[in-house]
């Protein structure tokens, strides 16, 4: 009877492994013939590879993400810092080393130029804060403007070439300019001092990429 009991127990437990086995086979071959896996593998991939920056979402379209949110290189700035710097410098020195009468003029001289160097900073620092280039999954947003408000938009399918120049000194900062060619009208648009213009490069062409097979899969067949 025992003996009966253990057959009994071991053709349990094979026929369980068995199944065990077919099964995670049968898993197996599902997660490899499976391409909605691969394709939310590969989507994980790209966000973590070009993670969104926070954008108005007001002015974005229906699902829409941008990609990058860039201003222009910090480069821009140092001119008028170091003016601004250098007058700051010169009321100090002039304070402390004009004597007598002419100090009060002289010094009133200097604050006058401290003033015009502050405010051409100023506008610079302004002008920088405002100017954007936003790279999203449907098109090239350029903004700028204090003021008044100047704007282009090209969908990214309109995009026929994009190019970058960086001179010895650019490439040692990380900066350069960004050529885009583009059917219409001004043909072409020149983008001054972009960050990193190769990585920006790059951006633009992987999502020109995945909107043309989004467009192509949307085509009936």
């Amino acid at each position: 009877m025992r003996d009966h009991d253990d057959d009994t127990s071991g053709r349990v437990d094979e026929h369980q492994r068995a199944h065990d086995y077919h099964g995670a086979h049968d898993d197996e071959s599902r997660d490899d013939d499976d391409p909605r896996d691969d394709n939310h593998v590969a989507d994980a991939d790209h966000l973590d590879e070009e993670k969104p920056v926070p954008f108005p979402r007001r002015l974005l379209n229906d699902n829409e993400v941008v990609v990058l949110d860039l201003r222009p290189h910090w480069w821009v700035l140092v001119g008028s810092a170091a003016l601004l710097a250098a007058a700051l410098a010169l009321a100090v020195g002039v304070s402390a080393v004009v004597p007598g009468t002419a100090h009060d003029v002289v010094l009133i001289a200097s604050l006058i130029v401290v003033l015009l160097a502050l405010g051409r900073f100023v506008r610079r620092y302004a002008r920088w804060a405002t100017t954007n280039m936003v790279v999203t999954t449907q098109r090239l947003i350029l903004r700028a403007g204090v003021l008044g408000k100047t704007g282009r938009e090209i969908p990214l399918e309109r995009i026929n070439d994009i190019a970058y120049r960086q001179r010895l000194f650019e490439r040692l900062i990380g900066a350069g300019d960004l050529l885009v060619e583009s059917g219409g009208e001004r043909g072409q648009e020149i983008l001054r001092m972009v960050p990193r213009p190769m990585r920006v490069q790059q951006a633009i062409y992987r999502q020109m990429a995945a909107r043309g097979a989004d467009r192509t899969r949307a085509e009936p067949s």
